[in-house]
């Protein structure tokens, strides 16, 4: 029995139940068991477990016209249905009437032939809805299982040679979902040696499988030609093989995703094996978005990964422990792009990557990786390869790329760049334990980790999407971390005025979910006269122990301010007084602790106007601050004594002068004076 050992994101596994393939659950559904021969009859024939049919192809050809869904029990399901006569008339098919040779066995070319707009999905022991089932992952009770053991169950020569084959043309709507897939050997001609697992042509959407033990000369478990989604998927134990009758070299053990619109998304691509290129996954275009690409191995180029022009987009994605000829974890052969991953613990010439022309790598860490003489060996450069904001492991020549980052004693130590928990095996490994320690082994980040924050500062056109590879915020603080893990950690930002002391100091950097307790002791006759916590103000919630004030601050998700300030306990008297006339606020007697600032307010009445503010008996009316709606301000700013503020409002009166001839007037018009206000006229007579 295989056991594995995996960290998956459980998250998208719901978010697939809720969406498989796009298909509405208000369409037509026909109910599909293995445990009783029912032959096909009619889609109304079959719309619950006590009526369903026995036949699956049959189901899915009924749905085909107008669309629906499949539920399909647990079990174990073989095809029934040559692709022959639904591809006729494609060239690429050798017929059976043109294969002289004898290459291609008419009894092994069936599959289970998928349709567009029909959604197939295992995992059922009788429930009624989707969220009930339980145990259906591979090798659990509830497990539905397709099978390409068509014939002599202990022999695979003669298994079918694509166990799912979804058509040229198929849509993305046709889906396959919560199913092991698994006993398909594509060691035929043209398309009968690709896609042991599954062969898909331009579209599929393929949710949650297993797919397991397949064999073909090009993409063992999966051959995505063109199109085809992958989400949520475990891609283990597959093998490409180079067979007598196959004028091409073995290509991708897990996967090959040829031509472009391809995607591999959550997938984990794990123990597969190519005799030639691209052990765990090789690539001439298509997406591989936040994968996990461990434990495969090649007996030439890319243990990890094999890529050709253009090569495909990596993203996100942790491509560890593999081992090959050329390029332990990478062979980058003219082309690829990998942006935000993290290449550790290959072991082949060119360790981490054998780079080429036309090959980049952006916010990539390089590190532990060895060629097969047990020497650090991270990157090959030889023959090109654009590198920029990368981390690599004891690095001389920071001028092979662009902003690189050296990894070295000063800055690493047993756990690299401060992993969290890194394998500590060179490349595959020798036995179970050393695999049982890679597939456990924790690549996300330390806090003390110099990864952390220094990634690209612009990440734009870079199609990272919001997750990092554990499913968490891609950007936590001002710039990405390099590598395939975003450290979630937050920052506590103490500012403090006064005479007192605080811990611990300003930032402290948390996990998110920890906790952290700040401790305030002001200085002898001294106290805490502003505690705020992101603009709030906490100081009634201190505790208080022997002087020393204590506030605790947790579950921490987010950044956080928090604003002290100490103040001597000494007071001082201010005594305001106003007159009518105007409001003066705040008036009376106020109590205030030395160094603070004390402001008043001045509003006028209507019709009045300030005419005097005496402040320790010397006027400051010159002083005074508009604040812009009708009313004046005053401050005293550090207040060390006591004060006195008196305030005099006055009643604004209009006198008018009327100036006949005959002389003139120092005063003409209107003029304003305010109540009690002394005004000097001088009038001057005509001469004569």
């Amino acid at each position: 029995m295989r056991t594995f050992t995996l960290i998956r994101n459980v998250c998208l596994i719901l978010l697939f139940i809720l969406n498989l393939g796009g298909v509405s659950f208000s369409q037509d559904r026909v109910y599909v068991v293995s445990s009783t021969v029912n032959p096909f009859t009619s889609i109304e024939d079959h719309d619950s477990w006590g009526s369903a049919t026995s036949d699956l192809q049959a189901a899915i050809n009924a749905l085909s016209t107008d669309g629906g869904e499949i539920w399909l029990e647990r079990g174990t399901y073989y095809p029934t249905e040559s692709y022959y006569t639904t591809d006729v008339g494609d060239q690429d098919y050798i017929s059976i009437e043109d294969d002289p040779a004898g290459i291609t066995d008419p009894a092994r070319c069936i599959s289970f032939i998928l349709h567009s707009g029909v959604a197939i999905i295992g995992g059922f022991n009788g429930e009624s809805n989707l969220s009930s089932r339980t145990d259906y992952a591979y090798e659990g009770a509830n497990a539905t299982v397709l099978s390409g053991n068509i014939g002599d169950t202990n022999l695979d020569t003669d298994n079918a040679y694509h166990v799912v084959y979804a058509q040229d043309n198929t849509a993305t709507s046709a889906s396959l979902s919560d199913i092991i897939i698994t006993d398909g050997n594509a060691n035929g001609t043209a398309r009968n040696s690709r896609g042991g697992g599954i062969q898909t042509r331009h579209g599929g959407t393929y949710n949650n499988l297993t797919i397991i033990d397949n064999h073909a000369n090009r993409g063992g478990g999966v051959y995505a030609y063109n199109g085809g989604v992958f989400n949520n998927c475990l891609i283990i134990s597959n093998n490409a093989i180079d067979y007598t009758n196959s004028p091409k070299s073995a290509l991708g053990g897990g996967a090959f995703l040829h031509l472009a619109n391809a995607e591999l998304n959550n997938c984990d691509i794990i123990d597969n094996i190519s005799s030639n290129d691209g052990g765990g996954v090789a690539s001439s275009d298509g997406n591989i978005i936040q994968c996990k690409i461990i434990n495969n191995e090649c007996d030439n180029k890319g243990g990890g990964v094999y890529t050709f022009s253009p090569g495909g987009n990596y993203r996100n994605c942790l491509i560890s422990n593999n081992t090959g000829g050329s390029g332990g974890g990478i062979y980058a052969d003219l082309g690829g792009s990998w942006i935000n991953c993290t290449v550790v613990n290959n072991r082949g010439t060119g360790g981490g990557v054998y780079s080429r022309e036309g090959a980049v790598f952006t916010d990539v860490v390089f590190w532990g990786n060895q060629n097969s003489l047990d020497l650090v060996n991270e990157v090959n450069l030889e023959e090109g390869g654009v590198f920029t904001n990368c981390a690599i492991g004891e690095l001389d020549d920071l001028t092979v790329g662009t902003d690189l980052l050296a990894l070295n004693s000063t800055n690493t130590d047993a756990n690299g760049p401060h992993f969290v928990s890194p394998s500590t095996v060179s490349g595959r490994g020798e036995n179970s334990t050393d695999y049982e320690e890679n597939m456990s082994a924790n690549w996300e980040l330390a806090l003390s980790s110099v990864l952390k924050n220094t990634g690209i500062d612009d990440l734009t056109g870079l199609g990272l999407g919001d997750s990092d590879l554990a499913g968490n915020a891609r950007v936590v603080q001002e710039r990405i971390d390099i590598g395939a893990y975003e450290l979630q950690y937050f920052e506590v930002n103490i500012q403090s005025t006064g005479n007192g002391t605080v811990t611990p100091d300003s930032p402290v950097e948390l996990l998110e979910g920890e906790n952290t307790t700040i401790e305030l002791t002001p200085d002898d006759n001294h106290f805490v006269m502003v505690f705020n916590v992101d603009g709030i103000d906490r100081t009634g919630e201190l505790s208080e122990d022997g002087g020393v004030y204590s506030y605790t601050i947790s579950n921490i998700q987010a950044d956080i301010d928090v604003e002290i300030q100490f103040n001597i306990e000494t007071q001082y008297t201010i005594e305001v007084t106003g007159d009518v006339g105007g409001d003066v606020t705040p008036s009376g007697t106020e109590l205030i602790y030395g160094g603070q600032d004390f402001e008043v307010t001045l509003d006028p009445s209507t019709g009045y106007e300030i005419r005097s503010v005496l402040v320790d008996g010397v006027e400051q009316l010159d002083a005074l601050d508009d604040n812009g709606d009708g009313t004046s301000g005053y401050t005293i700013a550090n207040v060390a004594a006591d004060h006195t503020i008196v305030v005099d409002f006055a009643l604004r009166h209009v006198i008018t002068f009327n100036v006949s001839d005959g002389g003139t007037s120092s005063e003409t018009g209107l003029v304003e004076i305010l109540e009690g206000n002394f005004l000097d006229v001088i009038l001057t007579p005509d001469i004569g």
